[in-house]
């Protein structure tokens, strides 16, 4: 039982991983004022998630764009990210 919940959390996380690598290419490719909007529904987590994914310059320029209090949360979320 505890091998199937495993492989089943394992094959979750490969689906959201699969997932916000095509949020993020598409993000690549949009303005930063449509990046930022598409952005805004998601909770942190997974707007950190998906800017931990583009280039550092990107990610600057998208969080450039964000309310001050949501920039906030997203950049402390990225720095939780990056120590993990």
């Amino acid at each position: 039982m505890e091998n199937a919940l495993s492989r089943q959390v394992a094959e979750l996380n490969k689906s959201r991983d699969e997932m916000l690598d095509e949020l993020a290419g598409q993000i690549a490719s949009m303005s930063v004022e449509e990046a930022s909007a598409t952005l805004a529904p998601l909770d942190d987590e997974t707007a950190a998630l998906t800017l931990q994914r583009l280039g550092a310059a990107r990610r600057k320029a998208v969080l450039r764009t964000v309310q001050k209090k949501r920039r906030g949360a997203l950049e402390r979320q990225l720095a939780k990210l990056s120590r993990r």
